[in-house]
């Protein structure tokens, strides 16, 4: 039996094209009847590869395929399509979108509702605000090029990414001070203390100057701290001082 043509098909629409979304999208493929189709809101033009923004953000050559097109998720726009827009409100039979789509104007009606727009991370361990490839890969470069001119690099939170770039810095730029300032007693506080145990021994061994408990006083200029490579001194609410050219 033929499929019923696009116009006519009831939507399931997801807002939002991370991980969990690439997850529904390939379970709906397998479960989804026929008079179904699966519509994917996403603003960037490409996926993300995110786990592997912080070594992209140190060291060059590979940021270009770190960003996945959407063109590709699904065979023809009667089984599914993703659109490049940003829902802006959500009712109880459609989305809203912020730009006219082809074929379907300003918002979408739906039938069942998916949202699963990922978490928002501090960059480099998110790039959320470049919704083109380019732009992203743009900013992957502009990160390499700061901290390859840098000597001495503050990190500051010794979360999932503040530990790999601490690594990342030293193993590749082993000329540079690196100091990671965590405000906890321990690292990755939510797992089991032997990650903890774990990421102190890698830090030691590549040289990483460790401060915990402590926190940085940042600038109140509402900017933070200014990327102008100049050599400064930090302060930290417990009192210590870190020299410093990028923070």
């Amino acid at each position: 039996m033929s499929s019923p043509p696009a116009a006519t098909k009831k939507n399931v629409v997801i807002i939002g094209g991370s991980c969990v979304a690439v997850s529904a999208v390939l379970t709906s493929k397998k479960i989804l009847p026929s008079t179904h189709r699966v519509i994917v809101i996403e603003k960037h033009s490409h996926f993300h590869y995110m786990f592997a923004f912080p070594r992209a953000t140190v060291i060059s050559g590979w940021e270009n395929e770190l960003f996945i097109p959407y063109t590709k998720v699904f065979d023809s726009p009667e089984k599914g399509q993703v659109i490049q827009a940003l829902a802006t409100n959500v009712t109880k039979t459609h989305v809203e979108l912020d730009r006219s789509i082809e074929g379907f104007g300003t918002s979408i009606e739906y039938e069942y509702l998916i949202y699963a727009t990922g978490a928002r991370h501090p960059e480099p361990g998110n790039l959320n605000d470049h919704d083109t490839k380019l732009s992203a890969v743009q900013r992957l470069k502009d990160m390499q090029d700061k901290i390859q001119k840098s000597s001495k690099v503050l990190l500051i939170g010794g979360g999932a990414v503040g530990l790999e770039l601490a690594v990342e810095i030293r193993e590749h730029f082993p000329e540079k001070e690196v100091t990671l300032v965590h405000s906890r007693d321990r690292y990755m506080l939510s797992y089991k203390y032997g990650l903890h145990e774990k990421a102190v021994e890698v830090l030691t061994k590549f040289g990483v100057h460790q401060i915990m408990s402590d926190r940085v006083i940042v600038p109140e200029n509402g900017n933070g701290f200014v990327d102008d490579f100049k050599m400064i001194k930090v302060a930290t609410k417990g009192g210590k001082e870190i020299e410093c050219d990028l923070q």
